[in-house]
């Protein structure tokens, strides 16, 4: 049905697909079935072992409603309202889905200074890239009150690494425009920073700061 190389070629495919190793190793595999047998498992079993949920069911749509807030900044006053479920009812489950590593809750970065889905993709594999060499993931993302920000910052302790992730697929300079505000703010503390794109070209973007192809996550 598709070859080896379509993942790399469509990044998009490879992201809705899911890292499955069942689904990376059985292309055929038919995947609202998986996904669905997934999330149902998980459900039943996962869910009430951790904590007691009476309804699955609004359990369940709680989960589709954060997927469909993914890359965005999460309002559980908002969420919780729309759902006709309690504030605290709302943020038990979210602790819930953060302890069986289904939500990664992406914090802000405070330094004391005055396209959702695939930077989505790009957090859940650097995520696991460092969990799986056993480093803490101290993952964030910068926001000013005047409009500047980077979708992600990885603090490795001496250092913090600028990521930005963008759906186009011509890198221009004025992508690299909150990785500048960044090190204008930080300065020193800031290292290499990185602007994820749809293409495939390597460059330079500002002093410092690189455009990459985002197929490069996966090889």
């Amino acid at each position: 049905m598709q070859s080896r190389d379509y993942p790399l070629k469509q990044p998009t495919a490879l992201i809705l697909r899911g890292g499955y190793p069942e689904l990376a190793t059985e292309p055929n595999r038919n995947l609202n079935l998986w996904h669905s047998s997934y999330i149902q498992t998980y459900l039943e079993r996962d869910v009430r072992s951790i904590r007691q949920v009476g309804d699955l069911a609004m359990f369940q749509s709680f989960l589709r409603a954060l997927a469909a807030r993914s890359g965005q900044l999460l309002n559980l006053t908002d969420l919780s309202r729309g759902l006709g479920v309690a504030l605290n009812t709302a943020k038990a489950w979210l602790s819930v889905l953060e302890a069986t590593y289904q939500v990664f809750v992406l914090r802000p970065y405070h330094a004391n200074i005055g396209s959702p889905l695939f930077e989505t993709a790009v957090l859940v594999e650097i995520l696991r890239t460092l969990v799986h060499r056993g480093e803490e993931p101290r993952l964030y993302f910068w926001r000013t009150s005047t409009g500047s920000e980077v979708d992600l910052l990885i603090d490795t302790g001496m250092t913090l690494l600028p990521i930005e992730v963008k759906l186009s697929s011509t890198p221009r300079p004025q992508m690299a425009d909150g990785i500048v505000a960044l090190r204008a703010a930080l300065g020193d503390r800031v290292g290499p920073g990185y602007v994820l794109h749809q293409g495939d070209v390597r460059l330079p973007l500002a002093p410092g700061i690189t455009a990459l192809p985002i197929r490069d996550l996966w090889g």
